[in-house]
């Protein structure tokens, strides 16, 4: 584990040392200072031992072209309840109720409404060009998790994001606003 993420973080600093240079070299007009800033919103799925659907709002800092900084107060993933003693039954009609399977009785809906996990992000990435990006980033909140990151950028508007680490993963259309 160590040595992937050394040679993750070997890799972004050759692609970021060649990134400032360019920089350097290239320097980017003094009024972009509405560039440094995104808002951006995320929707795919999620698999943490099972899957669901993960919806991110956020925030990205963006101090230069090479590196982004982001943060979300609001990640949450929409999971299957897993609660075998509860199910929803439709009935002809086209009423829905959720069963207790044990003794047959009718149950509360929150047995049988979807579990939801509610946690923030902070990330950290690379820009290697004008497509890529590499990085990583922390999940906190009620699974606290590291994860890398890879993402591909299809133009300014929107891009996939993948995320990988114990016991987390997940693939997001993103958008950026």
């Amino acid at each position: 584990m160590l040595r992937s993420h050394l040679l993750l973080f070997t890799v972004g600093c050759f692609f970021a040392q060649e990134a400032l240079a360019d920089e350097i070299a290239n320097p980017a007009p003094e009024d972009q200072s509405s560039d440094y800033w995104d808002l951006y919103a995320s929707l795919g799925g999620s698999l943490e031992g099972r899957t669901g659907v993960e919806v991110e709002l956020g925030v990205k800092f963006q101090p230069v072209r090479w590196i982004e900084f982001g943060f979300s107060p609001a990640n949450l993933v929409l999971f299957e309840n897993e609660d075998d003693q509860y199910e929803s039954q439709s009935f002809s009609n086209g009423n829905t109720v959720c069963r207790d399977l044990s003794n047959g009785q009718f149950a509360d809906e929150s047995h049988c409404a979807p579990d939801v996990s509610w946690r923030g992000t902070a990330t950290g990435e690379f820009n290697l060009g004008d497509h890529l990006s590499l990085g990583g980033g922390y999940l906190f909140g009620e699974q606290d998790a590291a994860f890398g990151s890879l993402r591909y950028n299809f133009n300014d508007t929107f891009s996939l994001l993948g995320r990988a680490g114990d016991e987390y993963a997940s693939v997001a259309l993103v958008a950026h606003f």
